[in-house]
């Protein structure tokens, strides 16, 4: 008697899951195709790009700062560079995104966006992201230089007001 009571409970839940599957793998898929359609790839790639350029400005300083010699801070780059290359890239970056987009989407909420990125209004938003985020870095450069004097006085300002309360503790 008690199996009879538990398989309709059974079957529901199989069909619930089913389903649950089935809506997981059209919104997996719909988010592979924003992913596409948002040239998400190209600019993880890009970024990575600028990302790395920064880092090895930086690495240059090594063996001034270290006082090492210059075979040795170019394996010591090399492997900075490896370690960051293994530890984020795209494959890392599109499951973690997927996951994300998943958990915040709805199904017909993805589908609606991919269709407004395949329409050519937003083919072209994706098109001139690119010359619109240069110019914003552009522009946040040109506001951060600007400060660069404000900045200075108020570090100046700041470095006074230390002192002076160190010589007035003592």
């Amino acid at each position: 008697m008690k199996k009879i009571t538990l398989l309709p409970i059974l079957l529901l839940s199989i069909t619930f899951q089913t389903f649950a599957q089935k809506d997981n793998t059209e919104l997996h898929l719909a988010v592979e195709k924003y992913l596409q359609l948002t040239e998400a790839q190209w600019v993880f790639d890009e970024t990575m790009k600028q990302t790395k350029m920064v880092m090895a400005q930086q690495f240059n300083n090594i063996p001034k700062l270290e006082g090492i010699d210059e075979d040795m801070a170019t394996r010591h780059k090399k492997e900075l560079m490896d370690f960051f290359d293994a530890s984020i890239n795209w494959n890392k970056i599109k499951n973690l995104q997927t996951d994300l987009l998943i958990d915040v989407y709805s199904l017909d909420d993805i589908n609606a966006i991919n269709e407004f990125y395949a329409s050519n209004a937003g083919r072209n938003m994706v098109a001139k992201t690119p010359e619109i985020s240069k110019a914003l870095v552009t522009m946040q450069q040109q506001l951060l230089s600007s400060m660069k004097e404000g900045i200075m006085e108020l570090l100046k300002k700041q470095s006074a007001e230390k002192v002076d309360a160190r010589n007035s503790s003592e």
